[in-house]
């Protein structure tokens, strides 16, 4: 007889016991080793951001947004009471927006900096205070 530990058992015993708790470990080890379907790729990084520009008033604008660090400039006319979306890559931008104003009185232009980041959502509303086109200043209208 081969003694194991406390208990006492003849050497076929022994094995017969060694195979009864094994069988099962095997089994639910088994569990974890399996190779049924791959794991799903995880979804593609983006590299652009998403601008939103809402014109809220009566007159067209123009917006350029330049990379910082050269390259072609993303650039869209946005008509009166319109929006443009566009995909930009990510960035840093120098952003240039005009009122297209159809008097000869100049057009005002606004130049910033702004860094746009992968994945996010940019959005802005462009507002005047200017009379719209054909109303005169001071005109009130009830």
């Amino acid at each position: 007889m081969a003694r194991r530990g406390w208990l006492v058992l003849p050497a076929s015993a022994g094995r017969i016991l060694q195979a009864i708790l094994l069988i099962p470990a095997f089994l639910l080890a088994g569990g974890c080793a399996t190779t049924d379907a791959p794991l799903p790729a995880p979804p593609p990084a983006t590299s652009t951001a998403h601008l939103v520009v809402v014109n809220l008033s009566s007159h067209p604008w123009q917006i350029t947004a330049s990379p910082s660090s050269g390259g072609a400039a993303w650039t869209s006319r946005i008509p009166a009471l319109a929006s443009v979306a566009a995909d930009i890559p990510a960035g840093d931008y120098v952003i240039e927006q005009t009122l297209l104003l159809s008097d000869s009185g100049g057009e005002p232009t606004r130049r910033f900096t702004a860094r746009l980041e992968a994945g996010r959502t940019y959005r802005w509303r462009l507002a005047t205070s200017l009379p719209s086109p054909g109303e005169k200043p001071g005109d009130t209208q009830k």
